[in-house]
């Protein structure tokens, strides 16, 4: 993977991890003007982050952007925990360590 492709990489999953924060502001908010520009900002961001996929896969395998992918499953509750006070259990740590593992075993090449 070339240093471009792994910034391709890392900016779709960062665009995809605001999207679903946008998402989460958005049913949180009750001003109707807040709620509609997070919204249309969660949809930019999801289009530009499966855009970015889009153009990886012309020279990526896709295996090997499903550990992009799953690098959300980590970024989300945690940017949630600290953004929007959600508890983490035990159970998700857990269960993050083995993405984590997955992630790191799956980009091995």
């Amino acid at each position: 993977m070339t240093p471009a492709e792994l910034s391709l990489g890392l900016t779709s999953v960062c665009a995809s991890t605001l999207s679903q924060l946008a998402m989460k502001a958005a049913a949180r908010t009750h001003r109707r003007g807040g709620k509609c520009l997070l919204l249309m900002s969660a949809v930019g961001l999801q289009l530009a982050s499966v855009l970015l996929v889009i153009v990886l896969l012309r020279t990526l395998p896709l295996s090997m952007l499903v550990v992009f992918a799953a690098l959300a499953y980590l970024t989300v509750p945690v940017l949630c925990a600290s953004l929007f006070n959600e508890r983490l259990t035990p159970r998700f740590w857990l269960g993050a360590s083995l993405v984590g593992a997955g992630v790191i075993l799956a980009s091995l090449h």
